[in-house]
């Protein structure tokens, strides 16, 4: 029999107490559909935006230069770069993040090879993410219209807008002045893995691009997926000006 869940929250306090650093999987304990209700509930009461649970986005977290490294790590503004992608709930805080892409990825790229997105498109379709432009539009995943021209189109991005916002704003608040401060975090994650007797796990190098493939014709299902996407965005958009959401 495993460790309980007090147990490990106890053991993470502790780890705490002496790095003054404290991890907590938002999806790691509990019923994952409890807390996906949870998500939406609280983003429901503090902001608008229909079924909403929480918000995506990528940022290029720049790294040294290294002969290590080739050119994937090379962004689009010519630097070295981590493309780390996160996602956040209504209280600011962060409930995935994927850090295992080199900058040269674009963002859509990884959120489709990302657990959060596996998860809730197999699990949780009727959730939704609010996601930035670089995102491709999926039923769970809703990105902005790029040139709004009627009412209700305007009225969606407005209030798209004042609610994304948010992972801006965690990503600014989220800010390491040390290295140490990442060896310390990477530490506390092993310590609290090997506790749970969680089974060791490896990079895996090429990336795994069959999220959407389920023997039918790729070309056909991705035109599929557009088009649910976009007639929920519409319904949405509806939604949003006739209830007057602001």
């Amino acid at each position: 029999m495993g460790p309980s869940y007090s147990e490990v929250m106890y053991r993470a306090r502790v780890w705490k107490s002496q790095h003054d650093v404290f991890v907590y999987g938002i999806w790691d304990h509990g019923d994952q559909a409890h807390r996906v209700f949870k998500f939406g509930y609280t983003w429901q009461e503090k902001f608008q935006f229909p079924s909403a649970i929480g918000v995506t986005d990528c940022t290029h977290v720049q790294i040294l230069k290294s002969n290590h490294h080739g050119d994937e790590y090379i962004n689009r503004k010519r630097l070295e770069t981590v493309n780390v992608q996160a996602t956040c709930n209504s209280s600011e805080m962060f409930t995935s993040v994927d850090v295992s892409w080199p900058g040269s990825i674009h963002d859509a790229r990884i959120w489709k090879n990302s657990d959060i997105c596996v998860t809730i498109m197999q699990q949780f379709p009727g959730a939704l993410l609010l996601g930035g432009d670089g995102y491709g539009l999926e039923p769970w995943l809703v990105t902005p219209f790029r040139n709004p021209n009627n009412a209700f189109e305007r009225a969606y991005k407005r209030l798209f807008k004042k609610e994304r916002v948010i992972i801006e704003r965690c990503f600014g608040q989220f800010n390491l002045e040390k290295v140490s401060s990442v060896i310390i975090c990477c530490i506390v994650l092993y310590n609290i893995a090997k506790y749970l007797g969680d089974a060791d796990f490896e990079y895996n190098a090429e990336p795994d691009d069959n999220n959407y493939h389920n023997g039918e014709d790729y070309e056909l299902q991705e035109h599929r997926l557009l088009q649910r996407a976009r007639e929920r965005r519409t319904e949405i958009a509806d939604v949003i000006l006739e209830q007057d959401l602001r």
